[in-house]
């Protein structure tokens, strides 16, 4: 669509267009009745929701950072470090083999985190130039997750701030409340409430490194 592709659309687009839709209805609703069409709020909806998404990249960009930090570092940094059981230990243990074996350079000295994050970022860069569509799947919903968490107040503000003006434009054009503008407003600030969490952030990031190492493991070897 228009040169964005999917990672795009959902991980930056998608959270823009939740601040921005609120915002649009209540719009409508002030002058829908003058007979402005919906087309129009539609095209206006999506030409301010494409910047707004630039700047929800950068937010989630720069608060992520933050967020490993809190979390003892990256997702697939500590899945590569930290030693599980069973079937999941085969296939840490194989995606080390197969990052060693194309980085051999690379080799962590004991529990360097510094030596785990190098390593993480050569698998994820790996994984994105020829992983699967798995792999590329959890991507999009780690990048969804982290960039909606860092517009998290600004989103909730604006849907507050959308379900007052429904009220403000009730009473000063004394016309009946806009059952579905409130509505909306109030959907999307208790979305923003609960469906943009830190925890979804973090689990996204694990499923994200649980991807990428099955990918990792499923590798053929070199000879």
């Amino acid at each position: 669509m228009w040169g964005i592709d999917t990672y795009e659309r959902t991980a930056r687009l998608v959270p823009a267009l939740v601040v921005c839709t609120p915002v649009g209805v209540v719009l409508w609703d002030i002058w829908g009745p003058w007979n402005v069409s919906v087309p129009v709020f539609l095209v206006l909806l999506l030409i301010l929701s494409v910047p707004l998404a630039e700047w929800t990249r950068r937010r989630g960009r720069k608060r992520q950072p933050t967020l490993w930090a809190k979390w003892g570092g990256s997702p697939l940094a500590t899945a590569l470090a930290e030693p599980t059981e069973g079937w999941c230990e085969e296939f840490r243990q194989r995606a080390l083999s197969q990052i060693h074996d194309k980085y051999p350079e690379v080799r962590p000295i004991g529990n360097n985190e510094e030596d785990y994050e190098l390593m993480a970022s050569l698998a994820a860069a790996r994984a994105r130039e020829t992983g699967s569509k798995g792999v590329f799947a959890e991507n999009v919903s780690y990048g969804f997750a982290r960039n909606a968490f860092a517009i998290r107040w600004v989103g909730f503000g604006v849907a507050i701030a959308c379900a007052s003006a429904v009220e403000v434009v009730s009473t000063c054009l004394d016309r009946p409340r806009s059952v579905l503008a409130l509505s909306i407003a109030l959907l999307a600030a208790g979305w923003w409430l609960i469906g943009a969490t830190e925890k979804r952030v973090r689990d996204a990031g694990n499923r994200y490194a649980n991807a990428v190492i099955r990918w990792l493991a499923s590798e053929p070897t070199s000879e």
